[in-house]
C-alpha cells in the first residue's frame, strides 16, 4: 500500500502530512488542503463520547493504510473530499455500530479499496459520489445487518461507481442506490442483490438519459426480503447474466422500466416470481429485451406503453403460453388474450438499425432486435393488414403498403393515398373513408388495388405508384381517372 501512496505523491509532486494513530478529528469544520496519510492500521473517525466529527479536505489525497471507519458510535459524522483522493487500503465503514451515523462525500474525487466497502453495517450511512468523482472497492454492501440503513447516490457526467466483485443493496437493513444524471455504476461476477434477507428492502432506482448500471453477472431482485428496481427517463440497466424477481418463499421482486429510451437488456432469461412475488411492468415507450421471459408461481408482466423483447418468433398465443401477461390502459388493467396484443417478429429485412423502432426505443442505444419479438399491448384491429412490421404504429402490411395508424381513432395517413378512416368487415375485407376521394371504398387483400366506390358506384383499379395525384383505370368507363380531376 505504501508503494501506491509514493506513487500517488509523486504523480502530485507533494509530501504527505504524516497523522499519528491517537490524532483524533473532532468538531465542526475540521479541515485540510494538504495530503493527509493516516499511518495506523486502522482509523476511526468518530468524535468520541460527546462530539460528532466533521472533517473537509480540498485538493488533499486522504489515506489509510489499514481500515476505514466513519462514523463508529455517534451521529453526524462527516467526511468530505473535494477533488483529491481517499484512499483505505483494506475495508472501508461509514456507519458501523448501531448508534453511529457517518457521510461521505466524494465531489471530483476518487476513493479506491481493495476490499469491502459497507455503507451501514449496524448503523447508519450515506455516500454520495458526485460531479466526476468515483468509488471503487471489491464488494459493496448498502444496509448490512438488520436494523441497519445505507444509501447511496451517484450523479453527473463521469462519476462512477465501481464494484469489481459484487453489490449488494438492502443486505439485512434498508439499503437504496440512486445512479442519475448520466452517472454510471458497474457490478462484476458477483451479482447485484437487492433485498437479500428476510429483515431487508433494497431499492435501486436508474433515472435519466445516459444513466447506466451494467452488471456483469446476474440480478437477484427480492431474495428473501423485498427489492425494487426502477429505470426511467432514458436510462439503462444492462444484464450480463439472468434476472430474478422474487425469488424464495415472502419475498417481493419488482422491475419498472418507463419512458422513451429507457432499457432494459438481459443477455439471459428473465424470469419473474418463482416461490415469491415478482412483478414486471414496462411502461411509456420503455424497452425491456430479453434472451427469455417467463413467469412462476406469483409473477406477472404487465404491459402498458412499452415493450417487450423476447429472443425466437413467437405468436400472440405463444407469448400467452410463456407467461402470465397482463395489459394496462389508464387505470384499468386486464388478463392479456391474443386480441390484446401484438406481435412482431423483426429479421435483418425488415428491422433496420436508425428507423423509427430504434430511434423511439433506444435514442440512439445499440441494442439489436434482429431475431427477436416484439410484444406490445393493443391490437387496434389491425388483423386485416396482414402485418409485416410494425414500427412505433408505422404498419407495413403485406398487401396495402406503409401507413401509420392512429389506434385510438381508426385514421391512418397512408404513405400515398393521404388520410383514411378504415373500418374492418370480416377476413381482410376493409371499408376505407378516402379523403382524397371523397368516397368510401370496398377492397381487400384479394382484391387490392382493385377498388370499389361507392360514390360512384363503380370498380377502379388504382394505378400503383401513382401520387400524390392519383391515377385510377375506370371499369365504368374504360378509361384512365386522375384523382385531380374529380371522380
Amino acid at each position: 500500500m505504501k508503494t501506491l501512496m509514493h506513487y500517488l505523491c509523486a504523480e502530485l509532486a507533494v509530501a504527505f502530512v504524516f497523522i499519528p494513530a491517537a490524532l483524533s478529528v473532532a468538531g465542526d469544520g475540521s479541515s485540510a488542503t494538504s495530503p493527509i496519510y493516516i499511518t495506523s492500521s486502522d482509523y476511526l473517525m468518530d468524535g468520541g463520547t460527546s462530539s460528532a466529527a466533521c472533517y473537509y479536505a480540498t485538493n488533499a489525497v486522504v489515506a489509510f493504510e489499514g481500515s476505514a471507519y466513519l462514523g463508529v458510535v455517534n451521529a453526524n459524522n462527516i467526511l468530505a473530499v473535494s477533488n483529491g483522493y481517499g484512499v483505505s487500503g483494506e475495508t472501508g465503514y461509514v456507519g458501523l455500530y448501531d448508534t453511529g451515523e457517518g457521510e461521505l462525500t466524494l465531489t471530483g474525487s476518487d476513493w479506491n479499496n481493495t476490499g469491502a466497502f459497507v455503507i451501514g453495517a449496524f448503523g447508519g450511512g450515506t455516500v454520495a459520489i458526485q460531479d466526476a468523482a468515483s468509488l471503487s472497492a471489491e464488494n459493496v454492501a448498502a444496509a448490512l445487518y438488520a436494523g441497519s440503513t445505507g444509501g447511496m447516490t451517484v450523479a453527473g457526467d463521469t462519476s462512477t461507481m465501481i464494484a469489481s466483485g459484487s453489490l449488494n443493496i438492502g443486505s439485512a437493513g434498508y439499503g437504496s442506490m440512486t445512479v442519475s444524471s448520466g452517472a454510471s455504476a458497474s457490478v462484476g461476477d458477483g451479482g447485484l442483490y437487492l433485498g437479500n434477507h428476510d429483515t431487508a428492502t433494497g431499492v435501486l432506482n436508474i433515472t435519466g438519459a445516459s444513466s447506466s448500471l451494467t452488471d456483469t453477472s446476474s440480478v437477484y431482485c427480492g431474495l428473501n426480503g423485498v427489492g425494487s428496481i426502477t429505470v426511467e427517463n432514458g436510462a439503462s440497466l444492462t444484464i450480463g447474466g439472468s434476472c430474478f424477481l422474487g425469488i424464495y418463499a415472502d419475498s417481493s421482486g419488482t422491475m419498472e422500466a418507463t419512458g422513451s429510451g429507457s432499457t432494459v437488456v438481459c443477455a439471459s432469461g428473465l424470469h419473474v416470481g418463482s416461490h415469491g412475488v415478482g412483478s414486471l411492468v414496462v411502461d411509456d415507450g420503455a424497452l425491456v429485451k430479453a434472451t427469455d421471459v417467463s413467469t412462476s408461481g406469483e409473477g406477472t408482466v404487465t404491459l402498458k406503453t412499452g415493450y417487450l423483447a423476447i429472443k425466437g418468433q413467437y405468436s400472440a398465443s405463444g407469448i400467452l403460453a410463456k407467461m402470465n401477461l397482463r395489459v394496462a390502459s389508464g387505470s384499468t388493467t386486464q388478463e392479456a388474450t391474443q386480441d390484446n396484443i401484438t406481435t412482431t417478429y423483426y429479421t435483418s429485412d425488415n428491422y433496420v438499425a436508425g428507423d423509427d423502432l430504434y430511434d423511439t426505443f433506444h435514442t440512439g442505444k445499440s441494442v439489436d432486435l434482429v431475431g427477436y419479438t416484439v410484444v406490445r399491448a393493443g391490437q387496434s384491429d389491425l388483423s386485416w393488414a396482414d402485418v409485416q412490421t410494425d414500427v412505433d404504429n408505422w404498419i407495413t402490411s403485406s398487401w396495402y403498403g406503409v401507413f401509420y395508424w392512429y389506434s385510438d381513432c381508426d385514421w391512418a395517413w397512408h404513405l400515398t393515398h393521404g388520410w383514411q378512416y378504415v373500418s374492418a368487415g370480416s377476413g381482410t375485407d376493409i371499408y376505407v373513408w378516402d379523403c382524397g376521394t371523397n368516397s368510401w371504398w370496398f377492397t381487400s387483400q384479394d382484391f387490392y388495388p382493385y377498388v370499389y366506390l361507392f360514390s360512384t358506384p363503380s370498380w377502379y383499379c388504382y394505378a400503383e405508384g401513382s401520387s400524390p395525384n392519383r391515377v385510377f383505370w375506370s371499369y365504368s368507363t374504360n378509361g384512365k381517372v386522375y384523382e385531380s380531376s374529380g371522380f
